[in-house]
């Protein structure tokens, strides 16, 4: 019951808090929609050229190209376009929205400068990830604790490339700290490191990538970086968890951090993760949502204030995707409804109040979203695109009538053309059949007699349209018809007229009686008869050649070859 948003590259990629759900080996983005935004707006984090907070969803300023991934960061967010740009808006006091400037925010997107072919975004605390169609992660703002990857602690305002990554799929932008999954499944970590959120057997921060070693053997498939502590789940459904743990986070009522990854137990089939301030949400195969760690303010989800939840906790069910803001948290439901639980200060719960939530609550809207992602204090997603049900134009097809060329009938030569708005014309497939079902091609032969063929176009979407048109054959019946008329014609006397018609009407009933021997037979003697006549000048030879063209095509058909 995984909720796979329209198109795009491959298995799963949607939008978390402080970090990016994902999932490798490749991406698949929503449908591009309208950006909408709810919670706080202190920093114009909603993006709608204002900073006044709003308790209901509200439409984002308008992005050139069409959004098809989002990420909410602290108090800033990132939109990923049709054409591989990434647009920022919200604070930028460290240089988190990429644009080459310092500014303290900006209420409208921008564009991050240099990004190209981007195809996804996570963003931080008060920094920014990108993962480019090459495999190559960038970073930008605030690096205090190395978390650009570049090797220094050098606040950036332009997106940086990190060396040393290579084919990576998946990125995940945490507190302090970022992560990375490549193709073969393992995990890269860098930046915080106070509380052992990099995995790596140690609490001494890194401003280069490191691997967490505690993982090698285990393919991971979904990372999630919370604010100090991480998540993954594997490719058999386990989930591993690390770094602090004062809320139980990791699942554990030690309250002690972990620098080395660590199963959680009691979950089985999870394909998603993701983790909040201090708590972590688990999404299984069968659409059913499990949270643990702080729950104070509702965020866990399962109806309880205590101060924390050690035992993953079920949810609800029916759920597409998940995503965790710091203090609360969101489900997708796979027809594209938004629930969302946990602190509700701002109005980031969207229901139309500041009243913190316990338990799941729909998000007050009729929209139906398909990504979504939460920030500190606000909640960030795509509309959802109703599917294109429009069906492509095909020409319509003209009935064709032609004369058989041998026994078997005669080729057909057709063209079928057709447009979609959706869909490129070289990608829309067309398919004609008989009505056998077997495909039909132009330039097929269509058997003597009257034949429907059926042309169907599909688009992208699967839309279909169908148009049929008959192709008749003409019979040796029909031929002889043709000769008559011929006869009838010529310039000569009316008894030549009657005897060759007799010959006619001979050959006729011997194909009407299946005597086709006894009709080629006829139609030779037929042939001597005129030439005998042309030879008393009784039949002008033009007229003549004509009536041997005719004869000799009712033998080519009957299968009987041409005589003279």
């Amino acid at each position: 019951m995984r909720f796979i948003p329209a198109i795009v590259r491959g298995q799963l990629v949607l939008l978390l808090l402080l970090g990016l759900l994902v999932s490798t080996p490749v991406h698949v983005r929503a449908a591009e929609g309208d950006v909408w935004g709810w919670g706080a707006n202190t920093f114009g984090q909603l993006g709608n050229g204002a900073t006044t907070s709003s308790q209901l969803p509200t439409p984002t300023n308008a992005i050139p190209g069409g959004i098809i991934a989002i990420d909410a960061g602290y108090e800033h967010t990132l939109a990923l376009n049709t054409v591989g740009n990434v647009y920022a808006w919200g604070e930028n006091r460290d240089g988190q929205l990429g644009d080459g400037t310092d500014t303290s925010y900006s209420d409208t997107p921008v564009l991050v400068d240099t990004l190209t072919d981007i195809i996804a975004v996570s963003g931080g605390h008060d920094f920014s990830l990108a993962l480019d169609d090459d495999g190559h992660v960038w970073a930008w703002g605030n690096n205090d604790f190395g978390q650009l990857g570049n090797g220094t602690t050098d606040d950036s305002n332009v997106p940086v490339l990190i060396d040393h990554l290579n084919d990576i799929t998946a990125i995940a932008a945490g507190g302090r700290h970022s992560m990375a999954l490549d193709a073969d499944g393992i995990v890269y970590t860098w930046g915080d490191n106070q509380f052992g959120q990099l995995g790596n057997g140690t609490t001494v921060d890194s401003d280069s990538p490191v691997t967490t070693t505690a993982l090698d053997g285990i393919r991971i498939l979904s990372i999630s970086a919370g604010n100090f502590h991480s998540l993954a789940a594997s490719e058999s459904g386990d989930v591993y968890a690390w770094g602090d743990n004062a809320y139980s986070q990791l699942a554990d009522d030690t309250a002690a951090l972990k620098s080395d990854p660590a199963l959680v137990p009691g979950l089985t089939g999870i394909v998603q993760v993701a983790a909040g301030y201090s708590h972590s949400l688990a999404l299984d195969s069968d659409g059913v949502v499990y949270g643990w760690g702080r729950s104070d303010d509702g965020q866990v989800g399962s109806g309880t204030d205590d101060r924390s939840t050690p035992t993953p906790q079920q949810v609800m069910i029916g759920v597409g995707t998940i995503a965790a803001g710091s203090w609360h948290s969101i489900a997708l439901t796979t027809s594209g409804v938004a629930w969302t639980w946990g602190i509700n200060l701002y109005g980031q719960i969207g229901d139309g109040s500041t009243e913190k939530r316990y338990v799941p609550v729909e998000v007050d809207t009729t929209l139906r979203f398909s990504a979504i992602s939460g920030g500190y204090y606000h909640t960030i997603a795509i509309e959802m695109v109703p599917p294109d049900t429009t069906p492509p134009s095909i020409n319509p097809l003209d009935d064709l009538v032609l004369d058989p060329i041998n026994p078997f009938g005669a080729p057909v030569v057709f063209e079928v053309i057709a447009s979609d708005d959706t869909t490129p014309v070289d990608d829309i497939q067309i398919e004609c059949v008989d009505p056998d079902g077997i495909p039909f091609e132009s330039g097929d032969f269509a058997p003597i007699g009257t034949t429907t063929i059926t042309c169907t176009a599909t688009d992208a979407l699967q839309n279909v349209s169908t148009a049929s048109f008959q192709v008749t054959v003409r019979s040796a019946g029909d031929l002889l018809d043709d000769l008559r008329a011929l006869i009838m014609a010529t310039s000569t006397g009316t008894a030549q007229q009657q005897t060759m018609l007799t010959y006619a009407a001979v050959a006729d009933g011997a194909i009407d009686a299946n005597a086709p021997q006894i009709a080629c037979m006829t139609t030779t003697v037929l042939d001597v008869y005129i030439h005998s006549q042309v030879s008393r000048r009784r039949i002008p030879t033009r007229e003549a050649a004509l009536l041997y063209a005719e004869t000799a095509h009712i033998r080519t058909v009957l299968g009987c070859g041409s005589q003279q």
